[in-house]
């Protein structure tokens, strides 16, 4: 009889092409190559007797892995790349992007709240706050 504890990986991987079907398993595993395939169909036609257990302990193994794997890109899309600007002074925040094109000032200025983008930009050199003001107009 096959113990969830006593599989290998491979084991494991045949079980959940063999639960799922190789074609729903295949569209999983977009990057698997052909030869591991193989090596995966050869290893389900060699497990028989798969306990109904066994089989929902490497569904949910499977399933929290993905869903797991998922969940990480999607946190760290949502980071705020400017996020240290939350913690500089107003003055910093100036001297930080006063060497910047406007275009860049534009897109670090408009990370910042509503109040501290008005004070910021009151901050700049006179001739660089109407470009700056045109390229936060201009932002997607």
């Amino acid at each position: 009889m096959v113990e969830y504890k006593n599989l290998s990986g491979l084991d494991k991987v045949a079980i959940l092409f063999k639960t799922l079907g190789v074609q729903l398993a295949s569209q999983l595993f977009k990057g698997i190559s052909p030869q591991d395939l193989n090596r995966i169909k050869l290893k389900m036609d060699s497990l028989s007797d798969i306990p109904f257990k066994v089989k929902k302990t490497v569904l949910e193994e499977f399933y929290f892995s993905f869903i797991q794997e998922k969940i990480k890109p999607a946190t760290e899309e949502t980071k705020k790349p400017f996020e240290f600007l939350e913690k500089l002074t107003d003055e910093q925040v100036v001297y930080l992007i006063s060497n910047e094109p406007p275009r860049i000032m534009a897109l670090a200025i408009a990370q910042l709240d509503v109040e501290r983008q008005s004070r910021v930009i009151q901050m700049l050199e006179p001739t660089m706050q109407p470009k700056v003001l045109s390229e936060m107009g201009n932002l997607d």
